[in-house]
């Protein structure tokens, strides 16, 4: 079945009181408050992640430079314990599940017997993410910058990232087909590395660019020479859209695809608070325990898309991700009996 991706780190972070806000969000963790993002990777992982993204979507070695007030060799190293701490949290909520302790919401570890993988992806997110604020909305530094120097700034992360030994690259949130143009080339030069690259839409065929979908899957297809972007997909888009999205990446290229969207809610401006909404868009009365499991349910169509890797991205929470690994694991059930299997799990 497909694997389990975690869900919103930072989202979660600040539901349990941390203070996440600023231009480095969750990263600013990494040096303020180390523990905390180990334990929130370990809540993920007691839900059944098999896979944890570090806390480096949204940090560059300028910001982190000028924010944290230290030197380049230490903002490397903050990057780097990134990869040491999920790492750490996986293991002990691993130690838990394999004592027999089970998952913080039902989760189980993926239940059946079988223990998540384990995985840490370093998560890459896009240049407007930790440069131009909300333009990582727009992604409309794209071709005012071009992809060589936007393949120079990402370097330093990947290249940091890579070392600290983070299983595969996860470049997410990209808004652009220059900075698809731009990670592609990248990887040219790092023939080792192996990545999934995960675009921003605001449409089932348009980027959040405006630029159109089908050119940034045929950009991966062309740029992307030795097939180093294992999987295509999607993420931070509404639950809803993931499968549109998802079929419409399918019509471009053969390559599996990943998904993790967000919870679904948004963000009332009167309230002053993220709020429910239904399927059709409309504000919901709906539970938070409802709307985890009614994200669990999207997750099966999402895998019967093509999707091999499945998480949350913002206000996704460990709930959400306990219900994405129950939904996935009684699918996988049902095809055996369905087939007429009877080969017991590993």
């Amino acid at each position: 079945r497909p694997l389990v991706l975690d869900g919103g780190l930072g989202t979660w972070l600040e539901f349990l009181g941390r203070d996440v806000s600023g231009q480095l969000w969750a990263a600013r963790l990494l040096h303020e408050a180390p523990d905390a993002l180990r334990s929130a990777h370990a809540d993920f992982v007691a839900a059944g992640a098999d896979v944890v993204m570090t806390a480096t979507s949204q940090c560059s070695r300028e910001a982190l430079v000028a924010l944290l007030d230290i030197d380049e060799e230490a903002a490397a190293r903050l990057v780097a314990r990134s990869v040491t701490l999920a790492r750490d949290g996986t293991r002990a909520a691993l130690r838990r599940l394999s004592q027999g302790s089970g998952g913080i919401c039902g989760g189980g570890g993926g239940g059946g017997g079988r223990l998540p993988h384990g995985l840490v992806a370093a998560a890459i997110g896009p240049y407007g993410a930790s440069v131009e604020g909300e333009s990582e909305y727009s992604g409309r530094y794209g071709r005012r910058l071009g992809a060589p120097a936007l393949a120079a700034w990402h370097a330093w992360r990947v290249d940091v990232l890579l070392s600290a030994g983070a299983d595969v690259l996860a470049f997410e949130t990209v808004p652009c087909v220059t900075e698809v143009v731009a990670l592609c080339t990248l990887l040219q030069s790092r023939p080792a590395a192996r990545a999934w690259l995960s675009l921003a839409c605001r449409s089932a065929a348009e980027l959040q660019s405006g630029e159109r979908l089908a050119d940034a899957v045929d950009a991966i297809e062309q740029y992307d020479i030795s097939g180093q972007v294992e999987a295509i997909g999607v993420n931070c888009a509404a639950p809803l859209l993931a499968s549109p999205l998802l079929r419409a990446i399918r019509a471009r290229s053969p390559r599996p695809l990943v998904a993790y969207p967000n919870s679904g809610e948004v963000w009332d401006e009167w309230a002053h608070g993220w709020v429910a909404v239904g399927p059709d868009g409309a504000p919901s009365a709906e539970s938070a325990a409802a709307g985890a499991e009614r994200f669990g349910r999207l997750a099966r169509q999402w895998a019967a898309d093509g999707a091999v890797l499945i998480g949350g991205c913002c206000r996704t929470r460990p709930d959400h991700i306990a219900a994405v690994a129950r939904e996935l694991r009684a699918a996988e059930e049902e095809g055996r009996h369905r087939h007429g299997t009877t080969l017991l799990r590993p």
